[in-house]
């Protein structure tokens, strides 16, 4: 298991719209994911236990990662929930989706397990 601190960046905390952003991000991921605050520790499987934790700016958190290659996701948390969300984006973009920011934010696979998916698929 690995453990990683993070401080929550978003101005307005991790609201809704964040915590379904990072759920996203999250859900493909084989192992366990939790994150630990003050007072609670949730798993991190949906967006309720994510707004449970009540993370404001500020916040520091413990996140817990157990599974396959743990340091590497557990440095991708960090970077997930550090991430200064901004809803709705300040830029023009009428396109903007936070499914695609997930995707790109998205903590498996990692780098390492693309690979071997694309080895083992035989392209």
């Amino acid at each position: 298991m690995r453990t990683r601190q993070a401080i929550i960046k978003n101005k307005n905390g991790i609201h809704c719209r964040p915590s379904a952003v990072i759920i996203a991000a999250t859900k493909d991921y084989p192992g366990v994911i939790r994150v630990k605050n003050n007072e609670d520790e949730i798993e991190l499987d949906t967006i309720i236990s994510m707004l449970s934790l009540g993370l404001v700016v500020g916040t520091k958190v413990d996140i817990l990662v157990e599974g396959p290659e743990e340091l590497d996701v557990a440095e991708r948390m960090v970077r997930l929930l550090e991430y200064p969300f901004d809803f709705p984006p300040k830029s023009d973009d009428a396109e903007f989706d936070p499914q695609m920011l997930a995707k790109k934010l998205a903590v498996w696979p990692s780098p390492s397990e693309k690979t071997a998916m694309v080895a083992s698929s035989g392209q």
